[in-house]
């Protein structure tokens, strides 16, 4: 469950964006409230929206401008399984490696950065 903190700042850094930026909003059933929101203020702010959802015909998947599609349908008796949020995270990190690949000379910077402040907590 999020924080209504947390959604507060959702919905105040969708209302920062621009016509330039690109939300990405991510909801299994494509119906979450706090991410259809903030779909609602970004589109309204000129960004491109990207959805990633499970249901092509979900009020997200409608209001997104480009839609990525998981498929991954579970019967749970508590709602919750596992197989849909791996399913969005190995999307999400596909995405992330592609970028990686592409723009590797730019973040290569960073990404040594990254290796060295993560290798002073390992003893």
């Amino acid at each position: 469950m999020i924080s209504s903190s947390v959604r507060l700042l959702q919905l105040l850094k969708s209302s920062q964006l621009r016509k330039s930026d690109i939300l990405f909003a991510v909801s299994y059933s494509g119906r979450s409230k706090p991410v259809i929101e903030c779909t609602k203020i970004a589109h309204n702010s000129g960004a491109t929206v990207i959805a990633l959802t499970n249901y092509p015909v979900s009020p997200l998947a409608k209001k997104s401008d480009i839609l990525l599609q998981t498929a991954v349908f579970n019967v749970s008796s508590t709602g919750e399984v596992i197989s849909k949020r791996l399913t969005e995270l190995l999307v999400i990190e596909s995405l992330y490696i592609n970028y990686i690949l592409k723009k590797i000379d730019h973040v290569r910077y960073f990404i040594e950065k990254s290796h060295e402040v993560l290798e002073i907590n390992k003893v």
